[in-house]
């Protein structure tokens, strides 16, 4: 499950962030994730609806950078 990745903050974001994709809105953002050692990472996000031929959403497509060192100095 993707959400063990996200703090409680960042789950209610995505909520929002789903909801847009599902109207087949592509969305982008800056999002912090946890890593296995519970450090944080930053990433640049721009996640891309994929919709089926009744207009429903089918799969997400996530493209991210790593921005953490830019966000940390």
């Amino acid at each position: 499950d993707y959400s063990i990745l996200m703090d409680k903050q960042e789950q209610d974001k995505f909520k929002d962030t789903f909801a847009q994709l599902e109207q087949g809105k592509s969305v982008r953002k800056i999002v912090k994730r946890l890593k296995k050692d519970k450090g944080e990472v930053f990433l640049d996000a721009t996640y891309y609806p994929i919709m089926n031929q009744n207009q429903q959403l089918v799969k997400i497509f996530k493209l991210s950078y790593d921005i953490t060192p830019y966000i940390m100095t």
